[in-house]
């Protein structure tokens, strides 16, 4: 348009309109979030149970208009790297109108309050991952801005104390403290550990082989532990599947890192038995109990050592309806001592692994490289 064709009324109109907006300073309306503070700035979760807290979520906004609508239309529990946990899916909303003091400063308020369920399935799913804390965390916008605040949840046991590892018992898969396996047979061990307070356990599994030298282990590492423990009380963790490429005696222990024991790793031992041509095994000469006795509590097995004996294994055998005949080839429960051992009395899980019935029992000696070296002849015993 040519400014110099306007009628001059008209250009005199426009001139002043021109003037009027320098003077004023007229500018495009905006809204945006500049900051915000969250109360409080961390929280505890409890482990093994959902917690509820309180958080006050202050959002500060700078910009015209005033009347606007400020929201959040979620919550989300994440990691510090990202990794989203959970979320809540409850939207936060207010109208946010300036009050005259702070339209003079241009800076507003806008205050939002909520009461937010820490779910369990979030803070196990956290321990899985071996983190203690993570953010609880919500997005707010004005419809022309936004920002991001965060509260940082840790977890905690909900009990008082420091944290201590007060015992630990080592059993494998099926109870016992002595195992034997055939030649690349699983087996794994578990860990009870009984604890006080809450906190990080850093262990590792250890294990020694065969090739052990002047009969003194040599430990390596098999696996590492990095687990947090809360609510003080006891906990079950799992080995890995045990080593038994190789035939042999093998040792395995937990050693905690931290925190700090009074007391020495436990430790368990097993045989890798290869079944391979072998010198027959020699005799074993019973002592107790007589043939025909029925099994009780006291009942004790007692038989004459072998000098290259490394462990004894007594084996239960069921007898048909003619209490002479074997049912199967394979012992229905028996239990396992270390070759220092020539007497023992059968602990109540090995009991209760027989049903009533006629068995025989023998005893079978086992030596270097898991080789079978000595076995009893069987006697029959009755069990009630």
């Amino acid at each position: 348009m040519n400014f110099h064709r306007i009628a001059p009324p008209l250009r005199r109109l426009l001139c002043l309109l021109i003037v009027l907006g320098s003077v004023w300073g007229w500018r495009a309306a905006h809204a945006n979030i500049i900051g915000f503070q969250v109360q409080p700035a961390t929280i505890q979760a409890a482990v093994g149970r959902s917690t509820s807290a309180r958080i006050t979520w202050h959002i500060q906004r700078d910009g015209d208009p005033c009347d606007v609508i400020v929201r959040s239309a979620s919550g989300v529990f994440r990691t510090d790297a990202g990794l989203v946990l959970g979320r809540v899916n409850i939207a936060l909303s207010r109208r946010s109108v300036c009050a005259r003091a702070s339209v003079a400063a241009r800076v507003t308020v806008d205050t939002f309050t909520e009461n937010v369920l820490i779910p369990d399935a979030v803070t196990q799913r956290a321990l899985q991952l071996g983190i203690t804390s993570f953010f609880y965390s919500r997005a707010f916008t004005d419809g022309a801005g936004s920002s991001t605040a965060a509260v940082t949840v840790t977890l905690g046991g909900g009990t008082t104390g420091a944290f201590g590892i007060s015992n630990v018992s080592l059993r494998f898969s099926d109870e016992s403290v002595i195992g034997m396996i055939d030649r690349n047979a699983a087996l794994t061990a578990t860990a009870r550990i009984g604890y006080a307070g809450s906190g990080q356990i850093r262990a590792v599994w250890e294990i020694a082989g065969p090739s052990t030298a002047s009969g003194v282990p040599q430990f390596r590492i098999l696996s590492v532990v990095n687990r947090f423990f809360g609510i003080g009380g006891e906990i079950t963790l799992r080995s890995p599947t045990l080593p038994s490429a190789t035939a042999g005696r093998y040792w395995l222990r937990l050693r905690i890192t931290r925190p700090a024991t009074a007391f020495p790793a436990p430790e368990l031992t097993y045989f890798v038995i290869e079944k391979r041509a072998a010198p027959p095994p020699r005799p074993i000469e019973t002592l107790s109990p007589a043939r025909g006795a029925r099994l009780g509590p006291k009942t004790r097995f007692s038989w004459a050592p072998l000098a290259d004996a490394r462990a004894y294994r007594l084996e239960f055998y069921p007898l048909g309806p003619d209490r002479q005949t074997p049912v199967g080839r394979k012992p229905a429960g028996g239990m396992l001592v270390l070759g220092t051992h020539h007497r023992l009395l059968l602990s109540l899980p090995a009991r209760a692994r027989l049903r009533p019935g006629a068995y025989q029992w023998r005893i079978v000696a086992i030596g270097d490289h898991g080789r079978i070296v000595g076995a009893s002849p069987p006697v029959p015993i009755y069990v009630p």
